[in-house]
């Protein structure tokens, strides 16, 4: 008997957003006879899931066999303020829908008498905005024809400016204007935040005066302008006291914490969708990243890394101790983290497995009397302060000469492979 083939398939809804709130249904349909048959809810296909925390903006599941499939996707815009019924009418409820159809390929597998291992390697593909767009379109086909040639590359996209002939070093694409209080200038709840594809602006649209100051309230509302061009791309209005907004490193989500409301409200980064809330309030300071499809955030920082599960509302600890410089390379979570006052160790966390890797570093512990002849006391606050592709970091911490709160400052280069610690420099400082 002829063993099944499935496909594991998902598909993603990456309308932009004004900050509505999205009803979504998912309905799919096989080839058929040159064209497509009817269609079916996708739900109904083997191992289908949800995989965007409840609200069907991302869902994946397993396709029998080869061949091409159409996918049609139903949008109802849901109301999540507080309004009666009643008094909303069935027009009131904007809708719509679009089709997309793909197709799944059978890659001809690479015979040998002697086992083959695919060789790993990060391709970035650079190009400018709309280019990148469209290649992005045959990801998957490149992907497949990498395989086949035993290349398993882990495929990012780079996207180029154009030159401005006025100036080889800025060029001025739009003036932004957004609300401050008097007392917001001191507060983190209105301010800007950007990356790779777009410039963040958190504001307030009401004013109100306490005593001599003059303060934003709620509503308040992100808008996200277009970094290569400053158009408005997406908004997404927060109803709560104080926002602040925070990037996903891996560049999924925006989430905006709601110390008041004891929440943070999960949203797309690319269109600005209402993803879903979780209970749980960021603290500043903390990094953020996600894993295993987006479905596990992981908070770094100095009580260590904290992994949430967006679907089961589940949270645990990873590491415990202080854990600095966190940054993504070669598909990993890589850190610096501390324990005790002074040993480093060099980490780096698999956020698909969560799988970790600790590599001690040359210990601190002892050698202050080659580094630093003058009479004094321990050094603190040791801090790693940078961390190059190869591990090394370099170290920085001050210690107490005299009663005068005279200190000496030093910074140290930690060397991975030659296990060593060489003095950078020292300098008396005065609090």
């Amino acid at each position: 008997m002829q063993e099944l083939i499935f496909a594991s398939i998902t598909v993603e809804d990456s309308t932009k957003s004004d900050g509505d709130v999205f009803e979504r249904t998912w309905m799919y349909a096989p080839e058929n006879n040159g064209g497509f048959g009817a269609f079916d809810a996708l739900e109904n296909q083997a191992e289908y899931k949800n995989v965007a925390a409840g609200t069907n903006q991302k869902v994946s599941f397993k396709r029998e066999g080869v061949g091409k499939f159409e996918i049609k996707l139903h949008v109802k815009e849901k109301w999540i303020e507080e309004t009666l019924p009643e008094f909303i009418k069935p027009q009131e409820y904007l809708e719509g829908e679009g089709k997309a159809q793909s197709c799944v390929v059978n890659i001809a597998p690479k015979v040998s008498i002697t086992p083959i291992e695919s060789a790993q390697a990060d391709l970035v593909i650079v190009g400018s905005e709309s280019a990148v767009e469209e290649a992005k379109k045959s990801e998957t086909r490149l992907q497949s024809e990498l395989i086949e040639k035993g290349i398993d590359a882990n495929i990012s996209w780079l996207k180029m400016r154009k030159t401005d002939s006025n100036s080889s070093y800025y060029k001025k694409i739009a003036e932004i204007q957004y609300t401050s209080g008097l007392y917001d200038m001191f507060s983190n709840s209105v301010y800007m935040l950007s990356d790779e594809d777009y410039v963040y602006s958190m504001s307030s649209a009401v004013l109100q005066t306490e005593r001599e100051y003059t303060v934003c309230s709620k509503p308040y509302q992100l808008i996200a302008n277009n970094a290569f061009t400053g158009m408005q791309e997406w908004s997404f209005t927060v109803n709560e006291d104080s926002p602040v907004a925070y990037m996903d490193k891996n560049g999924r989500y925006v989430l905006i914490s709601c110390e008041a409301a004891k929440k943070t409200i999960l949203i797309a980064r690319k269109s600005g969708q209402y993803i879903g809330e979780i209970p749980i309030v960021i603290k500043r300071g903390k990094e953020i990243f996600s894993g295993q499809g987006g479905n596990v955030l992981y908070f770094v920082g100095l009580e260590g890394i904290t992994a949430y599960n967006i679907a089961s509302r589940l949270s645990k600890k990873i590491t415990q101790s202080e854990a600095y410089l966190a940054r993504l390379q070669n598909r990993s979570l890589q850190f610096v983290e501390k324990k005790g006052q002074y040993q480093f160790y060099y980490c780096s966390l698999n956020l698909e497995s969560e799988e970790l890797t600790q590599i001690p570093y040359p210990s601190f512990d002892g050698k202050f009397d080659e580094i630093e002849k003058e009479n004094i006391y321990e050094y603190f606050s040791l801090i790693p302060v940078s961390m190059d592709i190869n591990g090394n970091i370099v170290v920085s911490g001050k210690k107490m000469v005299s009663s005068n709160e005279r200190y000496v400052f030093s910074s140290w280069y930690v060397d991975m492979a030659q296990r060593v610690i060489k003095p950078v420099f020292s300098r008396y400082i005065t609090d």
